[in-house]
C-alpha cells in the first residue's frame, strides 16, 4: 500500500484502503495457520508476553479470541461497504446500517463466548470503554467503580446506540436525552459521596 494510498477524506482512510489491508491481514493469518498448524495463534513469543496477553485479554480462552477476531474482520468488510457507498459523507440510512451491523457483531461476539468472558472483553476491547476510561480520569474510579460505570454505560450503548460506531445527529440527541438514565444508574452503584466527585469532575 503507498503513503499517498492513505490519505484521508474528511478524517477517514478510503474505505477500498480499507478493505485491502483487511484483506491481507486475513491472508497474512491464513498463511500462518497453514505454517504453524495449530499452534499459529498461540504463538505470542517468550512467556512473559504470553501472560501479558493473557491480562490484556481478561484470560478468556484463546480459542474465543480467534472466532472474535474472525467475526470482527467479516462485519468489517460490511462496515467498509457502507462507508464506501457516498466517500466523503454519510447520509442517515449509512448511520442505520453502521449501527445495524454493530449490533449484529456485538450479538455474534456474545454467541461466541461466555457472559462474562463477553463483558470482560468490551471492558478491554471496546471503543465505548476507551472514552469512558480517558474521561474518568479527574475521577480516578477505583476497578470496581469502573466496572460498574461501564456496566451501566453498556445498557445505555444497547438501548440507545454504541460509541463504537457514528452516530447521526438525530441517534446523538436521543443518546445525550437519556443522559439522565445513566446518571440515577450512577447515582446508586456508585453512592452518594463518590456520585458527588463523579458529578464534579
Amino acid at each position: 500500500v503507498r503513503s499517498s494510498d492513505l490519505k484521508r477524506s474528511f478524517g477517514r482512510i478510503d474505505p477500498k484502503v480499507l478493505s485491502g489491508m483487511n484483506a491481507i491481514n486475513k491472508d497474512q493469518q491464513r498463511m500462518m495457520r497453514e505454517a504453524l498448524g495449530a499452534d499459529a495463534d498461540n504463538n505470542q513469543g517468550d512467556p512473559l508476553t504470553q501472560t501479558l496477553t493473557k491480562l490484556q485479554n481478561g484470560g478468556i480462552p484463546s480459542e474465543n479470541l480467534q472466532r472474535t477476531q474472525t467475526i470482527q474482520s467479516d462485519y468489517m468488510d460490511m462496515k467498509n461497504e457502507v462507508w464506501g457507498l457516498n466517500p466523503g459523507t454519510l447520509l442517515p440510512e449509512d448511520y442505520e446500517k453502521l449501527t445495524y451491523l454493530d449490533r449484529e457483531m456485538q450479538a455474534d461476539i456474545a454467541k461466541s463466548m461466555s457472559p462474562a468472558d463477553f463483558f470482560e472483553y468490551r471492558l478491554r476491547n471496546s471503543a465505548s470503554a476507551g472514552m469512558l476510561r480517558n474521561s474518568l480520569q479527574a475521577f480516578a474510579p477505583t476497578e470496581e467503580e469502573f466496572r460498574a460505570i461501564f456496566r451501566a454505560q453498556q445498557d445505555l450503548d444497547q438501548r440507545y446506540g454504541s460509541l463504537d460506531v457514528p452516530l447521526s445527529q438525530e441517534q446523538q440527541q436521543e443518546r445525550n436525552a437519556h443522559q439522565a438514565d445513566l446518571l440515577d444508574s450512577l447515582q446508586n452503584v456508585l453512592g452518594a459521596d463518590r456520585f458527588a466527585d463523579y458529578k464534579r469532575e
